[in-house]
């Protein structure tokens, strides 16, 4: 065989490979990439919700997630079968890269072949319905902001409490309907509640998106105390964590978590996943949610309580 001959043939078997690999193998249809200035965390919160998001005409079927890493949609968007593969790579302290990769189940082979000469109707549809994704999300990220302080000594105190449990969006319903409890017993028993409340995690379940915490009252340490079957008191020690900053509404005060937990990551600071949140305003009292300020701490790990 003629070396032209051999250089034909092998171009052929070559563009053949290609086209198989294109064609049956490349593990996504259409990808999109972009880069947003906040954390892994919060955007993964934000992509797991917008599936349940019935405004985006989108019918969530399955998901498969690894926290603040991936999530695997499956959707159904008319006689489609669309799978969203989403990707948050933390970039730096303040910004993430995310892939989101797409396929239409259904119809794979079409689209394909069509992108090879034209924009595939895939295209348009993800670009529709990631572009009403991105709009949400730059709203939501105007309604909040988290600074890394840095390593800081978490205040002492003493503190009349009560432990409970609940999913992590519930966090600030709950914290309402216990702060009359609390609040309401302390007054009654003339116990002076030295400034607004702050919060302890005890647990924190990423997977099952669930926390135990300790919802405190500041109050002064005195030797005899009143006996409550589900109010507690502590005292806190003094100790060292990792702090940030949040300006918000208390409800995703968890973005500061998120943002905690990715800076200590990059920076290789050992902090033990049980948040201790500071509120410094009254909810109640309405007013502009980026005024209400919160000190927002992630213990360092080895420390005695």
């Amino acid at each position: 065989m003629r070396l032209g001959s051999k250089i034909i043939v092998g171009s052929v078997f070559l563009i053949g490979l290609i086209l198989s690999w294109y064609l049956f193998i490349k593990p996504y249809d259409y990808q999109i990439r972009f880069t947003k200035k906040t954390s892994p965390g919060t955007l993964y919160k934000s992509a797991e919700g917008w599936g349940l998001d019935a405004e985006n005409g989108l019918t969530l079927l399955k998901e498969k997630k690894t926290p603040f890493q991936n999530i695997q949609q499956d959707f159904k968007l008319q006689d489609s079968l669309l799978q969203f593969n989403w990707e948050f790579n933390g970039k730096n302290d303040s910004s993430t890269a995310v892939i989101v990769r797409i396929n239409d189940r259904k119809h794979s082979i079409a689209t394909r072949i069509k992108n090879l000469f034209s924009d595939p109707p895939l295209k348009y549809i993800a670009l529709s319905k990631l572009t009403d994704f991105n709009k949400n999300l730059d709203s939501h990220l105007k309604k909040f902001t988290v600074e890394i302080v840095g390593v800081e000594e978490i205040p002492e105190g003493f503190y009349a409490y009560l432990e409970t449990e609940c999913t992590l969006s519930q966090k600030a319903a709950t914290m309402i309907s216990k702060n009359s409890e609390v609040a309401g017993w302390l007054n009654d028993k003339k116990i002076a509640i030295l400034a607004q409340p702050s919060l302890e995690v005890r647990s924190w379940d990423i997977e099952k998106d669930s926390i135990s915490y300790r919802f405190m009252f500041p109050i002064e340490e005195v030797d005899s105390l009143p006996y409550h079957e589900k109010i507690k008191f502590k005292k806190n020690k003094p100790r060292k964590g990792l702090k940030a900053i949040f300006h918000g509404n208390y409800q995703i005060s968890d973005r500061a978590w998120f943002a905690l937990l990715e800076y200590s990551n990059l920076n290789g600071i050992d902090v033990e996943k049980k948040p201790i949140e500071f509120f410094f305003d009254n909810p109640m009292l309405g007013g502009n949610e980026l005024r209400w300020k919160a000190e927002v701490f992630l213990p360092l790990t080895n420390q005695n309580e």
